[in-house]
């Protein structure tokens, strides 16, 4: 895949997931919004249902996507616990799970949350009828109905 159109930004991202994860080279493609080129990775959901994780490089910032929940990362790799790399392997190693709430089909919010603080009930978000949490190998994976108070 030709990078050049990308942002050294977007080039140095490509190289990091290269080293870490080369069989991404295959899902990745160029996109452009607002005539800036960057890249977006999208990596298949081991859970049938569940939407891909996917990694863009928009604005120079990396921003992961999953499961109704995103987080900016001002670095792919740089070493630290708040870069996107750690929070990925925190993702695929289920040291964190994606609980996002929903009134219907409206989104309500979300957050991320380690196994043992998985809530049980819409209480941190009284709105939402529908709690989902999501967990990459799907061990922790459900679909909570609540009732929708306001």
């Amino acid at each position: 895949m030709d990078l050049s159109s990308v942002s050294d930004f977007g080039q140095a991202v490509a190289g990091q997931i290269a080293r870490h994860f080369p069989v991404w080279l295959e899902c990745t493609e160029i996109e452009e919004r607002y005539s800036e080129q960057y890249l977006v990775i999208t990596v298949p959901s081991l859970v049938g249902g569940v939407e891909p994780l996917t990694v863009d490089t928009s604005g120079d910032e990396v921003t992961v996507s999953y499961a109704g929940y995103h987080r900016h990362h001002s670095a792919f790799d740089d070493g630290t616990a708040h870069d996107a790399l750690s929070f990925i392997r925190q993702l695929f190693d289920e040291r964190v799970v994606v609980v996002t709430y929903w009134r219907n089909d409206q989104w309500c919010g979300g957050y991320t949350v380690t196994p043992d603080r998985i809530p049980a009930s819409n209480d941190d978000q009284p709105y939402a009828n529908i709690v989902k949490v999501r967990s990459w190998a799907g061990t922790y994976t459900r679909t909570i109905q609540c009732e929708g108070r306001g």
